[in-house]
């Protein structure tokens, strides 16, 4: 499969949801390098790799020397999901603009812009056995499995009467866009409020966000609130729920937990064969885990090519077996033990112990 970039430049700018300042960003595109993803602010080149995040705090922030970009999350999941493997995307601001606070606007951008095969074959991180990957910390899982494509689910658990439990789950990457990329960011009520306090989101709105009640609001909860986000009026549309435009899907938060989870796996830097449960994703936990993918690709590469052999699998024909079939004895018989046949192949094994007589005298 031919790896891809983006036939036309294009330009997006609005406020960042943390530094509440306008912020612009140049995605272009890159036909002849194999470099990856490329943002560059300040002429300073800062590859989208988990090895140059920051921070994961509120959101995950990419940088290198002094130079900085927050919120690459939503903007890096619709790159994953539309397959683009190459772009330079040049940043005029300290973040990538919030917008309508999903992925949407870089899809629909990215789409227009015409995206195109270029030179070079892409390269695959192969998840060809189950594994699993923990989180002390956060209390998060992952849980990994062979998959002919890329697949995820994630499994939110949140101490709310409104957001309990709920999950997402992607089974055809194709449908990012349409059924994954609306879908908002979200807050809780105490903590939103404490974060506004703070001067804190200065670019968020209930417009670009959707703020959950994780208790009972009173009348004077919500008059207070929408003071502070300089609203004249609240109101609930949905029990618990404080927003200007109605929940796209019953399990939105979770499926914008799906999308924050693929924006910062793309940061391990190759697209993913494989099925994945996350469970309590977050921003922190995603990228210690994509560093542990990482590992995993960087190991997978070194191998590629040799053959793999599970000690523990029972042989086809252990030695008794090949005793019967053969005619040789001892020291001459080379083979103890037949794990794989095939229609023109056998693999064996012939173990080295230190009576063999190349070791004696050494």
């Amino acid at each position: 499969m031919k790896r891809k970039t983006i036939q036309n430049s294009f330009t997006l700018s609005g406020i960042g949801l943390h530094t509440g300042t306008i912020s612009k960003i140049t995605v272009k595109p890159m036909p002849d390098e194999h470099k990856g993803i490329i943002f560059i602010k300040n002429d300073i080149e800062i590859k989208a790799d988990v090895k140059n995040v920051l921070t994961t705090k509120r959101s995950t922030t990419l940088g290198i020397k002094d130079q900085s970009i927050k919120t690459t999350e939503h903007l890096m999941s619709a790159i994953f999901a539309l397959e683009i493997d190459d772009l330079y995307i040049i940043v005029e601001g300290d973040e990538i603009p919030i917008l309508t606070g999903s992925a949407e606007p870089f899809c629909d951008a990215l789409k227009k812009a015409g995206i195109i095969e270029k030179e070079g074959e892409k390269e695959f991180f192969v998840i060809d056995e189950i594994f699993e990957f923990k989180v002390e910390e956060t209390g998060s899982e992952f849980i990994c499995m062979p998959s002919e494509y890329f697949e995820a689910r994630a499994l939110i658990d949140f101490k709310s009467p409104v957001v309990n439990k709920q999950f997402a789950e992607i089974l055809d990457i194709r449908t990012f866009c349409e059924e994954y990329a609306p879908c908002r960011t979200f807050g809780f009520f105490s903590e939103v409020e404490e974060l506004l306090d703070q001067g804190l989101i200065k670019g968020g709105n209930l417009d670009n966000a959707i703020v959950i009640a994780d208790k009972k609001l009173s009348d004077e909860d919500i008059k207070r609130f929408s003071k502070k986000l300089n609203i004249d009026k609240i109101d609930m549309e949905e029990e618990g729920i404080l927003s200007t435009i109605p929940l796209k899907y019953p399990n939105e938060p979770a499926r914008h937990k799906l999308l924050d989870f693929m924006g910062d796996i793309a940061l391990m830097g190759m697209p993913i064969k494989g099925r994945i449960i996350a469970k309590r994703p977050g921003h922190y936990a995603n990228i210690e885990f994509a560093k542990f993918l990482k590992q995993k690709a960087v190991k997978q590469k070194k191998l590629k090519g040799l053959p793999k052999y599970d000690p523990t699998n029972e042989a086809l024909f252990d030695i008794y077996d090949i005793l019967d079939h053969l005619p040789h004895r001892y020291p001459f018989l080379m083979v103890d033990k037949i794990i794989e046949m095939g229609e023109d192949y056998i693999v064996g094994i012939k173990n080295l112990t230190f009576n063999e007589q190349l070791f004696q005298g050494h």
